[in-house]
């Protein structure tokens, strides 16, 4: 038969200093009892001992797939886990989220002082990495975008991309060399074309090979 716990504590073992939670078992005419061998047949005689108020453990449920792990972590990180995250419940199930992460092939955490890096330097406050995935999207995206704007034409009408001299102009294709150029030109806050220029005046002057 299922052994229950009734919630309340033996009256003989308060007596001797100790507390025993007092235990009886459904359909079972065997009273009450405890684990130090006390046993209380009439339920009116244990009421009148004025048995004291217990807390029963509750038990935990295990999902059907799950198993229990037991680790031990230093008690201040405990203490920060649980402050942050509210009780054990929540944490336990971050954890598993985050440990079915790292069972991947590839997984990396990025801790406070890189994501204020992050932001620091890209301006987009990032909470998750879903966010972190969607600002490397939008920026490839912008990049793109700026290239289309900014791409000449390079081609002479005779099939070559080689640049094409023309009375007082030089057409080069500078598409490859986009994704280096527009940093810098963020940085000058000036056009791919005005930078393109610049760089061949310096090395005309500057008798460049």
């Amino acid at each position: 038969m299922a052994e229950i716990a009734t919630g309340w504590g033996c009256p003989k073992c308060r007596e001797l200093n100790m507390t025993q939670m007092l235990f009886n078992e459904q359909f079972s005419t065997k009273g009450y009892y405890c684990r130090n061998g006390h046993d209380f047949k009439d339920m009116g005689e244990l009421k009148a001992m004025n048995p004291a108020k217990l807390q029963v453990p509750q038990k935990t449920t295990i999902q059907q797939g799950y198993e229990e792990v037991k680790m031990s972590i230093p008690s201040d990180l405990k203490a920060a886990l649980l402050a942050k995250f509210g009780n054990a419940e929540r944490l336990a199930a971050t954890l598993s989220a985050v440990f079915r992460s790292l069972s991947q092939e590839k997984c990396f955490i990025v801790g406070l002082e890189d994501i204020e890096k992050l932001v620091e330097h890209s301006g987009i406050e990032v909470n998750s990495s879903a966010q972190l995935v969607g600002a490397f999207f939008a920026m490839r995206k912008q990049i793109q975008d700026l290239i289309q704007e900014s791409k000449v034409p390079a081609n002479n009408g005779n099939g070559s991309s080689s640049p094409v001299l023309g009375p007082g102009k030089l057409v080069i294709d500078i598409q490859d060399h986009m994704p280096k150029l527009l940093p810098l030109c963020k940085f000058r806050n000036e056009s791919p074309e005005n930078i393109c220029e610049g760089a061949i005046r310096a090395a005309l002057d500057g008798g460049y090979a």
